[in-house]
């Protein structure tokens, strides 16, 4: 009984082939993105009247593209796969089209230009993304805006998606955890710095400073002292060591008329400190001779900050980055991981200081901000939220929405004397409008070149205790004609503040270039 059921079924099969012939499948694209399918019987394929555009235009969904084209035939163009024009007046068979083929309708007109503009702009992102700098490359992802294309044109073609399409869509996505640990384990700040700095920002608000340091590698437990190595003695090992950022100076950026201007707004100040300049590099080059390397930035928040957490109950309400000053400190450290290399430029740390008392916390910026900064994800904003181009995963779902407290890393805040600070004076050696050496300054430094030339066996403390002092070998810098001089007293003071006090001494002709220039 079975048999004869298959028998029949095949019988009709057989019937059927017979009446409609061998069905012959075209897949057609429209110019929406949507894809369809046509029925071509044997017959008409071997018709050669029977021409691509006629068969096209006996189907109601292509109809209407023929038309809306009465008064020009070519408003539309048809292209195979590797998307090469075809000549719609030919057959099927002259083609060489076979069972399955895929084809294309785009406008020659509207659908030309923006798919021509839309490659155009392709090309271009794609340039830009390869030529941006990618500071954490395993935590890059592809564009987010590609893979919501991608999605939407899957909907269109079918209505149900699998668990592994979702989990293809969120694997485009950054996910924003809070990270633990950084590379640095401390901050020492200096503490005549940081007043000076106060000082400062208690009268210019939304003030911002270069910090100048070291990393160095020291012990976790700074209280264990060390002790008598024997034979029978354990090795220290590595996990009971860490790497710190000690601050031996700090450099502000001098402030212009059109930035005094603006009191509410940092972004002369930003700009400044990012964008290449003659003075930012004499920065760096008195840094390089000194050892120095810039490891972080400072800032002073403005009071209503300091309002809101006084009048907050929690006395231990810690203060937060907002949204731009996290962007520029990502920004500050891509800078430095772009010029010094990824490992040593991540040891990068930002310091916020409250302008109102002075109080001041460290933190360091998780990896995955500072990528997504690189990749333009994250806006600026004046309050502790940001928003975002792209969705992001935050405790599992997708947000554009982003807390900046899950962006930074709390970092050990101790004080200690910076190297290249003039202790002696707790106020700035340098006018905070022009940079250049104050009139106190130039008097004590003349009178130290005077008293060491009179006294031949002086060993120049008193005009090293003067020179030991980054901003006024920057404004010195900016003085002397000839950049030998300045990498001659900069190798000696830099000789002087390691203890290397005995050889250090300013030669006749220094001291009198210096004369020169400080009575001028």
């Amino acid at each position: 009984m079975h048999e004869f059921k298959l028998h029949r079924f095949f019988l009709a099969l057989l019937l059927l082939k017979q009446i409609l012939g061998n069905p012959f499948i075209l897949r057609i694209r429209s110019p929406n993105g949507s894809m369809g399918k046509i029925v071509i019987k044997e017959n008409q394929d071997s018709d050669s009247s029977s021409s691509l555009r006629a068969i096209l235009a006996d189907h109601p969904q292509y109809s209407s593209l023929l038309s809306s084209s009465n008064k020009s035939k070519k408003s539309f163009k048809i292209c195979d796969k590797n998307n090469a024009l075809l000549d719609d007046s030919k057959s099927i068979s002259e083609l060489g089209l076979k069972h399955g083929s895929i084809l294309s309708i785009t406008s020659n007109s509207s659908s030309g230009s923006k798919q021509t503009s839309s490659s155009a702009s392709s090309r271009q992102l794609k340039k830009e993304v390869v030529s941006s700098f990618q500071p954490f490359p395993e935590l890059a992802k592809k564009d987010a805006k590609r893979a919501r294309y991608d999605l939407a044109r899957q909907k269109k073609n079918r209505a149900v998606h699998s668990y592994g399409d979702l989990l293809d869509r969120q694997s485009n996505f950054h996910v924003v955890e809070p990270q633990g640990t950084g590379p640095i384990h401390r901050v020492y700040m200096c503490a005549t710095s940081a007043q000076r700095f106060h000082s400062s920002a208690s009268k210019n608000k939304n003030k911002v400073a270069l910090l100048l340091g070291t990393v160095q590698r020291e012990r976790k437990d700074t209280a264990r002292r060390a002790k008598i190595q024997t034979s029978l003695s354990s090795q220290p090992k590595d996990e009971d060591f860490c790497q710190v950022v000690k601050v031996h100076t700090i450099w502000e950026p001098p402030v212009s008329i059109n930035q005094s201007k603006s009191k509410k707004s940092v972004d002369s100040h930003n700009d400044f400190l990012l964008k290449p300049s003659d003075t930012m590099k004499r920065v760096q080059k008195i840094a390089s001779y000194l050892g120095l390397t810039p490891i972080g930035w400072i800032f002073a928040s403005d009071d209503e900050a300091g309002e809101k957490s006084k009048k907050s109950d929690d006395s231990d309400t810690a203060m937060v980055l907002a949204g731009k000053d996290l962007v520029f400190g990502s920004q500050l450290q891509i800078q430095q991981m772009q010029q010094r290399g990824r490992e040593e430029g991540a040891k990068f740390v930002s310091l916020v200081m409250q302008a109102s008392d002075g109080a001041t916390e460290a933190f360091q910026i998780s990896d995955v901000c500072v990528q997504m900064t690189s990749e333009g994800i994250l806006h600026p904003s004046k309050t502790s939220i940001l928003t975002t181009n792209n969705e992001i995963i935050v405790d599992g779902k997708e947000t554009t929405q982003l807390d900046s407290v899950l962006c930074l890393i709390n970092t050990a805040l101790l004080s200690h004397e910076g190297m290249y600070v003039s202790h002696g004076d707790k106020k700035s050696t340098v006018k905070s409008k022009t940079g250049t050496l104050t009139l106190k300054t130039k008097k004590a430094l003349l009178k130290a070149v005077e008293e060491t030339k009179v006294k031949s066996n002086s060993d120049d403390s008193s005009l090293f205790s003067l020179l030991c002092d980054f901003p006024t070998l920057l404004a010195l810098d900016a003085l002397l004609a000839d950049d030998e001089q300045t990498q001659d007293i900069c190798r000696l003071v830099s000789k002087w503040t390691r203890g290397q006090k005995q050889g250090a001494q300013i030669s006749t002709k220094l001291k009198r270039t210096l004369k020169s220039i400080l009575t001028s």
